[in-house]
């Protein structure tokens, strides 16, 4: 098997642990390169979409092991993801014009400085049933005013989850200030999911050229993902509906930390799952980073990888 052809099998199973077929440009913008320190047996650097698609075509030991369908690239036996992808992305749409709402209104308050969707919402993935996870950038000393205004406004229009209710929720799990972007600290040994997550973050509200700010300062996940490159979406850019202003940050602080609950208490800043301070806010206590590393490192052995 060429390297080139590893790469592009191991990057398929990588998205197979979350039923996400990909297109052609997508696999080149999300192909592993072996300058990662992964589990995997990564080969790839930098190529061309050219290349890619010669490869998928004319490779037999990437046909033997992959099919299309519908434009979309998955493992064989797995073709009735191409069906759920497409059934999320109508989903996705639903919750994106709920996400810029609610930005319009968010980007508002005084410090924050860029909100961008994460996680599944980012790759038009969503599960009906899922929330809406928000990426906050604040102005340094802002970070603690900046949650709690936020956090209090959707108490108020019923937007955050709770335990009986997510569909469509607004969650705001993750806050840094715009002087510690840099993520790389949080990073786990062989870890492929933060530098996915970064690299698809989607910026709705920007304020400065922080997004640009941002990439700058994780430059590290082209070292997984050398292809990966700077995704603005412009038609999706909320503008803020009025100001509003915050308590000091000082008082935000000690209101927010007697509130936390037991969980988080316990888990703040054992490791990068729950991390507290005055730079960032990061309150993922169901961290899965580990098992999608885990699953995927098994899933290419399993490949012969």
């Amino acid at each position: 098997m060429t390297e080139l052809a590893r790469s592009i099998v191991s990057t398929i199973a990588y998205f197979d642990l979350f039923s996400f077929p990909l297109t052609t440009l997508e696999l080149w913008r999300w192909l592993h390169s072996d300058r990662s320190q992964s589990g995997c047996t990564l080969h790839a650097a930098r190529c061309t979409l050219s290349e890619i698609d010669r490869s998928l075509r004319e490779d037999l030991d990437i046909r033997s092991r992959l099919l299309t369908q519908g434009g979309f690239w998955f493992l064989r036996g797995r073709g009735e993801i191409v069906a759920e992808r497409l059934r999320r992305q109508r989903i996705a749409e639903r919750k994106y014009a709920r996400a810029r709402r609610v930005s319009r209104l968010l980007s508002g308050i005084a410090g924050v400085r860029m909100i961008a969707v994460a996680n599944t919402l980012a790759l038009s993935a969503s599960r009906d049933e899922g929330d809406i996870d928000l990426f906050v950038v604040t102005k340094p000393g802002a970070l603690w005013s900046v949650r709690g205004t936020a956090a209090g406004l959707l108490d108020l229009l019923g937007l955050r989850p709770s335990n009986d209710r997510s569909r469509d929720a607004i969650c705001l799990s993750f806050l840094v200030s715009d002087d510690a972007l840099n993520l790389s600290a949080l990073a786990l040994p062989n870890d492929p999911y933060l530098a996915h997550w970064v690299a698809s973050l989607v910026s709705i509200y920007d304020n400065g050229g922080i997004y640009d700010a941002f990439w700058k300062a994780n430059e590290w996940i082209l070292d997984l993902l050398p292809n990966a490159w700077n995704r603005q979406t412009i038609e999706r850019a909320a503008r803020p509906l009025f100001p509003i202003p915050t308590p000091p940050d000082t008082f935000a602080r000690k209101y927010q930390w007697k509130r936390f609950p037991p969980l988080i208490r316990e888990m703040m800043n054992l490791d990068s799952r729950v991390v507290v301070n005055d730079y960032m806010l990061k309150f993922h206590t169901n961290d899965r980073r580990e098992e999608f590393r885990d699953r995927w490192i098994e899933k290419c052995r399993e490949m012969n990888l």
